[in-house]
């Protein structure tokens, strides 16, 4: 592990300066087009073998999901949600050269770009988890430096994002990723380090 730089200074320099002033909406929309380039979706961590393992396992499921009684007409956002919901045969992907940026531990591959999936899968919550001095960072040209304050492991799973301290999410998105690190360790006999928020919603 370790944090990404810049190359050049004075690229750096006007990143910092335009950072410490008015944090204009044009600027953050650059930045989170950045992101949007750099993104790697599921599919593409899945083709990616060069960069990581993918290990399979369980089934893929279908989840039918009643209309709900209503007295009028059900608004169109809750209907989108009552058809049949397909739930993909889940995977673990091991992920060679990775970096968690930030508090929310967004994760990051020097060969792809940003981990959609440490981000709940959705483009909103990623914007969401990056602070615009860490999307800055990242944004090329980069070198890769080693941080002597990052904690650095030879395997590990994180079960932190950004709405991990909210029991819910702790639940939903979180704890139930420790079912894929059980098939990982039992495939591989790897122990990877855990890592999650200093107080865990309880």
């Amino acid at each position: 592990m370790g944090v990404l730089l810049t190359d050049r200074r004075a690229d750096w320099t006007s990143k910092r300066l335009m950072l410490q002033g008015v944090r204009s909406r044009v600027a953050k929309q650059l930045l989170e087009k950045h992101i949007a380039t750099r993104t790697l979706y599921r599919d593409a961590v899945l083709a990616g073998r060069d960069f990581a393992s993918v290990y399979e396992f369980g089934a893929a499921e279908e989840v039918d999901i009643p209309t709900p009684p209503s007295a009028g007409a059900i608004p169109r956002e809750l209907a989108s949600k009552t058809s049949p919901f397909q739930i993909p045969k889940p995977v673990v992907a091991e992920l060679r050269n990775a970096e968690l940026i930030g508090r929310s531990a967004v994760g990051f591959v020097r060969e792809g770009g940003y981990v959609l999936d440490t981000a709940v899968g959705d483009m909103y919550v990623l914007n969401r988890s990056l602070s615009l001095r860490e999307i800055a960072a990242m944004a090329p040209p980069m070198v890769w430096l080693p941080d002597a304050k990052a904690a650095e492991y030879e395997c590990a799973v994180s079960l932190v994002n950004v709405w991990s301290r909210n029991y819910f999410h702790w639940i939903l998105e979180g704890l139930t990723r420790l079912e894929g690190l059980s098939h990982y360790e039992a495939e591989t006999g790897n122990k990877p380090q855990l890592i999650i928020d200093q107080n865990p919603p309880r």
